[in-house]
């Protein structure tokens, strides 16, 4: 089975780089089901127990190392301080090789959650089909609102959605809202701005 992120780069991109052929009900549902794809593949992801227990290990590695370094630095006998420094150097290396995987693993997460957001956010933008899945992005941007790649996708795919998509999480989005700086409450005080210009008795 091919992983989500060479799927996504195989036959998803380029399909997209054909859009302009397609008509804007058929390019929302495939922007739908794509972002619908990269949202399971994203839980499944975050939920793996492989994962969970690859950062377990990667910790214990990283103290083991840190407890090679006191053992190091008290020890005594030359013969001790060379097994030690041998061991802590495979140890080391098992560490950083963990590591690696493990910034490979975030890497493959933060593609598809930006792949899920943005295509929500373009299905909404080309019909009305798909609509409740306002309630997906909106809870994926909220979740998220600290992630730079998350907020860009925003920064660039929000303000093309029509504002009365939002309305059924008006209370939401309002009690959200904070009048401090930061890219997300931008974000968010643009959006319920625009709400309110545009629907005013809502």
């Amino acid at each position: 089975m091919e992983h989500p992120e060479t799927v996504i780069q195989r036959y998803f991109d380029p399909a997209s780089a054909h859009s302009e052929r397609i008509p804007p009900g058929d390019l929302g549902k495939a922007e739908y089901l794509l972002a619908i794809y990269a949202d399971q593949q994203l839980q499944r992801m975050i939920e793996a127990p492989e994962l969970q227990q690859l950062r377990i290990m990667h910790q214990q590695k990283y103290a083991e190392v840190r407890a090679c370094d006191a053992l190091i630095a008290t020890t005594t006998s030359d013969r001790e301080k060379v097994n030690l420094v041998r061991h802590r150097r495979r140890v080391d290396i098992q560490a950083r090789q963990d590591n690696e995987e493990i910034e490979r693993e975030y890497s493959k997460q933060q593609l598809l959650l930006e792949k899920s957001l943005e295509n929500y956010l373009r299905s909404l933008k080309l019909c009305t089909r798909y609509n409740l899945s306002v309630f997906r992005a909106t809870s994926l941007w909220f979740k998220h609102n600290d992630n730079h790649g998350a907020l860009a996708v925003t920064a660039r795919w929000l303000p093309q959605v029509s504002s009365h998509k939002f309305i059924p999480l008006v209370y939401q989005l309002s009690a959200r809202m904070e009048n401090v700086p930061g890219r997300f409450p931008e974000q968010l005080a643009a959006l319920v701005r625009r709400m309110a210009r545009k629907h005013p008795f809502h």
